[in-house]
This record gives C-alpha cells, sequence and structure tokens, in this order.
C-alpha cells in the first residue's frame, strides 16, 4: 500500500465509526495509546511535540522530518486513528523478560515511526498500515535497509502493511496549507461537530467559491449568520473530513484565492 495514492480518490470519514478499544497486540486506540519513545529533547533538537487534531493527546515525533507526514495524514478523511513511535516486539521476547524478572532488551524492540488506522471503503472495512519515515535525500545504509525489512515483516505476519515515505512526500506548500487550517481548530473537538461541518459543507459546495479565502469566508458566514471564525473553523473541519476538498498545488490564505476540488 501506498497512502498517498491509494487513498487520492473523494472520500468522506463516515459519521459513528466505532474502533475496538485495543488492536490485534493489544495496544490502545486513540487517547490511551501511549507512544514507545517521548521526545524529551535538549535544546537544538528536532523533536516535537503537537496536540492531536482528532483525539486528545499530544503527539511526539522524535523528529521534525515526521511532523510534516503527521500533520497531513491528520487531514486525511481514510485516517481515522494515528498512532506514533507505535512499539513492535515478539510475544516470546517479553516472556522471556517476565520470567527473568527484567525489562525487555532494547534489541528485542521495535518502534514504527507512524501507524496508521484506515477505514477503506467500499464496506469501511479497518486497515492498520505502518509508515517509516526519513529525511528526503538522505541514502539509506545497509543498517537502515534492514531495518525495514524487520518492520515490514513484522507488521506482515498481523496483517498490516507497511511503506517508507520520505519526509517531503507531501510538498512543503501542502503543508504549508494543513498547518493554516490546523491552528484553526487545534483545540476543537471535530468530532462533536461532524453534523454541523457536513451541512456548512454542502452550503459551500451550492455557492460560489470565487474570491479570497478571506473574502469567501466572510460571505459565508454573513449568509448563514455565524462570526466569520466559525466559518474557519467549520471549513476546515470539514476538510479534515473529506467534506470538501482543498487543492494544495496553491496556497491556502486568508488573501489568497480560494481553491476548492468540486
Amino acid at each position: 500500500m501506498r497512502i498517498i495514492e491509494d487513498t487520492r480518490a473523494p472520500f468522506v470519514t463516515p459519521p459513528g465509526l466505532w474502533l475496538p478499544g485495543r488492536d490485534i497486540v493489544g495496544q490502545p486506540h486513540g487517547e490511551g495509546f501511549e507512544a514507545a519513545k517521548k521526545a524529551r529533547t535538549p535544546r537544538r533538537s528536532t523533536r516535537v511535540t503537537f496536540r492531536g487534531l482528532k483525539f486528545k493527546r499530544r503527539y511526539e515525533t522524535l523528529a521534525f522530518t515526521e511532523f510534516r507526514p503527521l500533520l497531513a495524514l491528520a487531514f486525511n478523511p481514510y485516517v481515522v486513528d494515528i498512532r506514533e513511535q507505535f512499539p513492535i516486539y515478539e510475544q516470546e521476547a517479553y516472556n522471556r523478560a517476565v520470567r527473568a524478572g527484567r525489562r525487555m532488551f532494547e534489541a528485542d524492540k521495535m518502534s514504527i515511526d507512524i501507524v496508521v488506522t484506515l477505514v477503506l471503503p467500499p464496506d469501511y472495512r479497518i486497515h492498520y498500515h505502518g509508515i517509516s519515515v526519513k529525511l528526503a535525500g538522505a541514502d539509506l545504509s545497509e543498517k537502515d535497509e534492514a531495518r525495514h525489512q524487520r518492520e515490514e515483516e513484522a507488521l506482515g505476519k498481523l496483517g498490516w502493511t507497511w511503506e517508507f515515505m520520505p519526509s517531503n512526500a507531501y510538498s512543503a506548500l501542502e503543508f504549508s496549507n494543513y498547518l493554516v487550517m490546523y491552528r484553526t481548530i487545534r483545540d476543537q473537538d471535530v468530532f462533536a461537530q461532524y453534523e454541523e461541518a457536513d451541512a456548512f459543507a454542502e452550503y459551500v459546495k451550492k455557492r460560489s467559491t470565487n474570491g479570497t479565502l478571506g473574502s469567501v469566508m466572510r460571505r459565508i458566514a454573513k449568509q448563514l449568520a455565524v462570526p466569520e471564525d466559525r466559518a474557519h473553523e467549520l471549513f476546515s473541519i470539514a476538510a479534515s473530513f473529506g467534506m470538501l476538498r482543498v487543492d494544495h498545488t496553491k496556497p491556502f490564505r486568508d488573501d489568497e484565492a480560494l481553491h476548492v476540488l468540486r
């Protein structure tokens, strides 16, 4: 699976989606999940933590290179959960540690940079997909290649898929667009506003979107008798669920023309 190519078709996150409390390896979904490695870092570190968009937890990125795909995936309507620094280990390795009364050796554990939970059409089945992220243009060593093979094989045993993703798989412009929308709604409970965002999206799709983002949102806010900031929030929430589709080859800014894909 290649997540960018395979989730390119228009899709709206289904409402009322239920996820099991834990997956097949016993890891919690959503707010109960804890990253295997934390971004507690010294000065001048490239590590980043940020508030989740669809779940009330902080995401731990061990390198800034992981921040761009993590944020982009949060706005992918096929993606219904994101778990970073995901721990993978053999049950027997855990059992040995328990019998010996010690913690597992680090060599017995792997952490996958990103594991996403996707809901896939046509029957909305749940699928798990691992992603290893590395700085674009960096040469992969034999150690890197061996690790990637171990990750793909480990996830394959679970029926999951895996891919390698360079840090620039999502363009700088697309990342900037997502950042604008994220800043608008990072403190919102987006799932609680699903129906309102859906109704807003349907209204937008029936109206002209000619003009800058700012002018279009002012016009629609006036028509709906809501504050302009609220129009921006509902637009971004709708975009995160796939109800509205932004053309990410163009900048998404108040003073730039709004490009909504029809």
